[in-house]
C-alpha cells in the first residue's frame, strides 16, 4: 500500500495527479504502489473522460473537479455546469440595501480623463489577456445585445497602497444589476471559535505543534464564471464617450453575487483536497479571499503544497 509521504510526493511530482478523477480515486483508495504506477494510470485513462480538461478563460480543472466531487458524493457538484441549488445550512437574515437611483443603463464613468483612461484600458487589456474580459464595438455591442439588454456600468478606479489600483465595476447605480439579485444563502466565515477547536484538536493528539501557510487568492472574485447570458450586463466602457464596449466573462468587483459564487467554488475545491487527503491532520480556513492551512506531523509540508496545488493549472 501507498503511504501518505508517497501521496504527498506524487502530488509535487505530477499535477495530472492532483487532477484527474480515476486517479483521485485511486489514490483516495490507496491502491497506487508507487509514483510509476501512478504514471502508468495516468497514460491507461488519458481520455476516457470526455471533456475533462479545462474549460477557457479561467484556471481550474472545473469538469475534472466535477466528476471527481460527483464519485465522492459531494452535495454541491452540479454547480460547475448546471446546478441551481446551494447547501447552505443558514439562510440569510438581512438583505443588502441598495440606493435607489433612476434607471440609466448606459452611465458614464465617475472620471474621465487621459490619465483614468489610460489606467482602465490598461486594466482591461491585462484581463483580456487572461480570458477574463473581451472588448466589442458599440455598433457590434446593440446588435447582439438589442433594447435593454446591455448595461454599461459606471467604473471607477481606486488607488491601492502598492502604487497600483483596483478597478469597481458599479452595479448598482444607473444599471441596477445588484438591485435585480437576490441572496438567500448566507455566507459565514471561520473565527476564533474554529481556530480554538484546530489548537485544542492538537493539544490532545499527538500533532502537538501546528504549522500554517497563509496566502492570498489573487482576483479571487474574477475566478468563476457566469453564465454568456449574463455578460450583457456586466459591460463598461473606459471613457464614457468610447466606442468600445468591454464585456466581463466572470466575476466582478462590485457585483453583489460575486463572493457568494466564490466561496462556492473554493468551498468545491477545498473539500475535494481535504478528501483526497483522506484523514491527515490538515486544515483548509478560508476567509473571504484569504486562505489559512494548518497541519502538523511529520509530513505537513507535503501535506500543505498538496492542499494548495489542487484544482489548479499551474
Amino acid at each position: 500500500m501507498t503511504t501518505l509521504a508517497a501521496l504527498d510526493a506524487a502530488c509535487v511530482n505530477s499535477l495530472t495527479f492532483t487532477w484527474h478523477p480515476r486517479l483521485m480515486l485511486k489514490a483516495a483508495t490507496c491502491l497506487l504502489q508507487s509514483r510509476q504506477a501512478a504514471r502508468r494510470l495516468v497514460r491507461h485513462v488519458a481520455g476516457s473522460f470526455a471533456g475533462s480538461g479545462m474549460i477557457p478563460h479561467q484556471p481550474f480543472h472545473l469538469r475534472a473537479i466535477a466528476q471527481t466531487l460527483r464519485i465522492l458524493e459531494d452535495p454541491d457538484y452540479r454547480i460547475i455546469k448546471e446546478g441551481k441549488f446551494c447547501y447552505v445550512s443558514k439562510r440569510r437574515q438581512k438583505d443588502q440595501k441598495y440606493d435607489d437611483s433612476e434607471w440609466e443603463p448606459m452611465m458614464g464613468n465617475y472620471r474621465d480623463g487621459p490619465e483614468v483612461e489610460k489606467a482602465l484600458l490598461e486594466a482591461f487589456e491585462k484581463e483580456e489577456a487572461e480570458g477574463r474580459m473581451f472588448p466589442l464595438s458599440f455598433a457590434e455591442a446593440r446588435k447582439r445585445y438589442p433594447g435593454p439588454a446591455l448595461r454599461v456600468a459606471a467604473q471607477a478606479v481606486i488607488p491601492k497602497p502598492d502604487q497600483e489600483f483596483r478597478v469597481v465595476h458599479d452595479g448598482t447605480h444607473g444599471v441596477q444589476v445588484n438591485n435585480e439579485i437576490i441572496m438567500n444563502d448566507r455566507l459565514e466565515s471561520p473565527g476564533a471559535r474554529e481556530v480554538s477547536a484546530i489548537q485544542k484538536l492538537g493539544s490532545v493528539s499527538s500533532e502537538k505543534v501546528l504549522f500554517g501557510l497563509v496566502g492570498d487568492v489573487k482576483k479571487a472574485h474574477r475566478r468563476y464564471l457566469h453564465h454568456p447570458e449574463h455578460w450583457e450586463v456586466l459591460a463598461c466602457r473606459s471613457r464614457t464617450d468610447s466606442p468600445t464596449v468591454w464585456l466581463n466573462r466572470t466575476g466582478t468587483f462590485g457585483i453583489a453575487s460575486a463572493a457568494f459564487w466564490f466561496a462556492r467554488l473554493i468551498g468545491l475545491v477545498g473539500r475535494l483536497s481535504l478528501r483526497v487527503l483522506l484523514d491527515a491532520f490538515v486544515f483548509a480556513l478560508i476567509y473571504a479571499d484569504d486562505l489559512h492551512l494548518l497541519s502538523s506531523g511529520p509530513q505537513l509540508f507535503g501535506r500543505l503544497v498538496c492542499l494548495s496545488l489542487k484544482g489548479n493549472s499551474t
